[in-house]
């Protein structure tokens, strides 16, 4: 699902506050909504059906660019089905519980000091950060109470947090949400949650 030059295009956001970020796909289309409105729709070029790519799960980097994400990450989930508009508009503000329906993986970056990304769905999806990212309280607007728990804070240069590549983490249909907050506005492929070989058409990447 592209359109041959930025493929869904969110709009603006590069103004240093958080953002809710949704990329859904499924049969029909491909899907970007931020903070918790459609701002794009894409629909398949060929045959719809999932990927196939053995490229790792990464966290702040798009493929394996040399610039990486400026900013802070946190809430990260994905599932095996298209979430609807309204479970999108639910999450906000809010954060994703690991008994959500058919979650596949949830990293809500709250752990302690260590290289370790636990996946909190319980599907043993754990990540390393990787480079030197660094844990943050987070000030993403999760709660009613101002507890948000830790983010995790990456430096623009090479700091990425990688989950390695298991099959189900290729699934079809599938929604990617996050919470992002750029510290950066100038345009490239910074990623954001990617799972991508570039220039590869196989794959999917939120950047």
């Amino acid at each position: 699902i592209w359109d041959g030059g930025l493929g869904l295009d969110g709009g603006y956001v590069a103004d240093g506050r958080w953002h809710h970020m949704a990329l859904v796909v499924d049969g029909a289309s491909g899907r970007l909504y931020v903070d918790g409105l459609l701002r794009s729709t894409l629909g398949w070029i060929g045959t719809a059906g999932p990927t196939t790519t053995t490229e790792p799960l990464q966290f702040a980097r798009y493929y394996n660019y040399p610039d990486a994400l400026k900013g802070q990450l946190d809430e990260i989930a994905l599932w095996s089905r298209a979430l609807t508009a309204q479970e999108i508009i639910n999450l906000i503000p809010g954060r994703t519980t690991r008994e959500a329906a058919d979650l596949i993986g949830y990293w809500s970056l709250d752990e302690g000091p260590g290289h370790i990304v636990n996946d909190a769905s319980g599907s043993g999806y754990s990540g390393t950060l990787r480079n030197g990212p660094t844990r943050i309280l987070s000030t993403a607007p999760l709660d009613a109470n101002p507890n948000a728990g830790t983010a995790i804070h990456f430096d623009g240069a090479n700091d990425v947090v990688q989950v390695a590549h298991d099959s189900a983490l290729n699934a079809f249909p599938l929604t990617v949400t996050t919470w992002v907050k750029t510290l950066r506005n100038t345009p490239d492929y910074f990623g954001v949650v990617n799972k991508y070989f570039g220039g590869s058409g196989n794959g999917y990447s939120l950047h």
